[in-house]
């Protein structure tokens, strides 16, 4: 009846079949958009563009708005689906791996969607563990540590999944591998991740509110004193992060994530969106071979890098000569050659003070 009185009103507004049509046919772009979207998302997920795909990607998302929104719209609902990921190990993978293409997939893209399936979802993958639970075994206790390296150490990890670590001076993280999920925290300083391909179980590197989803890849992450640093060797690597002005590790949201591929590098300092680095501004990847080198980098973040390969504390006077920009290039184990660069180019003056530490004054002071 409903329907019939409003074909009556847009037949009385001069509309009619001509209005269906056109209402129509925006369904079937919308419909079009949709699929398009879900289609990038899986191949993003699963680590399969190439170059120039994700070019490609890039290219067809940036076109439209409404591409931005079905693209972000069906990548919360992949991410929504990844919370379940914890009960895989109950579940099984034959259970819950294919949902992630079945029809409720897609209801789930659709705008408003995952609200009103949230509780629908839970409730089914706690049914799906009663019933399943008995006859199985218990999953095993997941594998996994703290590992750490000492001032001047660079130091190699072989992780139980065959991924490799390269451990940076004085840096440390945790691992925890199940037969689920991969995770890793990065506690301090840096590291680069060698990434053994498990399409079954993302590998999951967080730097305080910073995480970083890949499947299988070559990457690094530096936490500094101000700002994270993600930069891919090869593959590709999706950083995300809560939107400006959110605090907590559960606010992640789709508006604040980045796609790198191999040879990209970003950065994000808390509460900041992630800045993109252009090729003359990522910084190198010398460390591994024991070589320190920064282009128009903040004095502070250097002297903290140099802080963990140097035995002796260097501290800055003043703080505002954190703010000053350093280009240098040196041994990981001649910090006293940075220091000589910072006195003769800069006009620093360095100075032993009686507890041992070396202090860095302004030429004023």
């Amino acid at each position: 009846m409903k329907r019939a009185e409003e074909q009556n009103s847009r037949h009385s507004r001069g509309e009619g079949a001509a209005g269906e049509a056109a209402v129509d046919e925006v369904d079937v772009v919308d419909a079009a958009i949709a699929e398009r979207a879900r289609d990038w998302v899986l191949k993003i997920a699963a680590g399969e563009l190439s170059a120039d795909e994700l070019r490609a990607f890039r290219a067809w998302r940036d076109a439209d708005s409404r591409h931005v929104a079905a693209y972000q719209r069906s990548r919360r609902a992949w991410q929504a689906v990844g919370e379940l990921d914890h009960l895989r190990g109950a579940v099984s993978r034959e259970l819950l791996a294919p949902a992630r293409r079945d029809s409720w997939w897609r209801r789930l893209c659709a705008p408003g969607g995952a609200p009103r399936m949230a509780w629908g979802l839970a409730a089914a993958a706690l049914v799906l563990v009663a019933l399943w639970l008995p006859a199985q075994r218990l999953e095993p206790p997941p594998q996994g540590g703290q590992y750490s390296s000492g001032t001047g150490e660079v130091r190699v990890v072989r992780l139980e999944d065959g991924s490799a670590v390269i451990l940076g001076a004085d840096s440390a993280l945790r691992v925890e591998l199940t037969a689920t999920q991969r995770r890793v925290r990065l506690l301090r300083g840096e590291a680069f991740f060698d990434v053994a391909r498990d399409e079954q179980r993302p590998f999951l590197v967080r730097v305080d509110d910073v995480a970083v989803r890949v499947l299988g890849t070559r990457f690094e992450v530096h936490k500094g004193v101000a700002a994270t640093r993600v930069m891919v060797e090869h593959g590709l690597v999706t950083v995300q992060a809560p939107a400006p002005g959110r605090n907590g590790e559960s606010s992640h949201d789709g508006d604040t994530a980045l796609l790198l591929a191999a040879g990209e590098a970003a950065v994000r300092a808390p509460g900041d969106s992630w800045a993109r680095l252009g090729p003359g501004r990522s910084p190198t990847t010398g460390w591994r071979d024991g070589r320190l080198a920064y282009d128009g980098a903040p004095l502070r973040e250097v002297i903290a890098d140099a802080n963990r390969y140097y035995d002796q504390v260097i501290v800055l006077a003043d703080p505002e000569l954190g703010d000053l920009r350093v280009t240098a290039s040196f041994r990981a184990r001649e910090i006293d050659q940075l220091i000589g660069v910072l006195e003769g180019a800069v006009g620093v003056r360095a100075e032993r003070v009686a507890d041992g530490r070396l202090m860095l004054f302004t030429p004023d002071l």
